[in-house]
């Protein structure tokens, strides 16, 4: 939606309740909407107003804020350009996806953490992992939370690893 949004509507609408979070907007911006910049509106909303970005309930200390546009998304909406955000089934994706020139930034879920998530466990790291073993042509980077470190024997050989400056590790593999 960034991508292609002219910047008129990178500004953040008239909302109800004069943009100001409050419980019966955040209610309102639960129910998917059929415009794809509605959506994004509601999304946006969701995040902003939540504790911790859950998107379950209105964080009490933030009702009253106003919603701003974010600081750079103009910026975002030229490094946009020629992206693609796919959405399938990951390992099918990386799979068909693996070809020069492409790059993936790979982040999943934390196995077993946050309400959406609590389905997806460590079998499903390891499968990831064994596909990323996998890829030959496309670049990659695989964010991951030093959690992950403490229940994997090993980086597997070949991957690159940086620690970055917050609790998260991420791993390259490609050219």
């Amino acid at each position: 939606m960034v991508r292609d949004a002219t910047p008129t509507q990178l500004q953040v609408p008239d909302q109800p309740g004069n943009g100001r979070f409050n419980e019966t907007t955040f209610d309102l911006c639960q129910e998917p909407h059929p415009d794809p910049l509605e959506n994004t509106y509601r999304f946006l909303y969701r995040r902003r107003a939540s504790f911790g970005s859950r998107e379950r309930n209105l964080h009490r200390a933030k009702t009253g804020l106003r919603l701003t546009s974010p600081k750079y998304l103009s910026q975002h909406k030229t490094r946009l350009r020629g992206v693609q955000v796919l959405n399938g089934d990951a390992l099918d994706v990386i799979r068909q996806y693996d070809q020069p020139g492409v790059f993936m930034f790979i982040d999943p879920p934390w196995p077993g953490y946050h309400w959406k998530w609590k389905h997806y466990q460590m079998g499903d790291i390891a499968n990831l992992l064994d596909t990323l073993e996998g890829i030959q042509h496309a670049t990659w980077l695989y964010a991951e939370t030093t959690t992950l470190l403490d229940t994997l024997p090993d980086v597997p050989k070949g991957w690159r690893t940086s620690y970055l400056s917050y609790t998260g590790t991420g791993y390259g593999g490609g050219s």
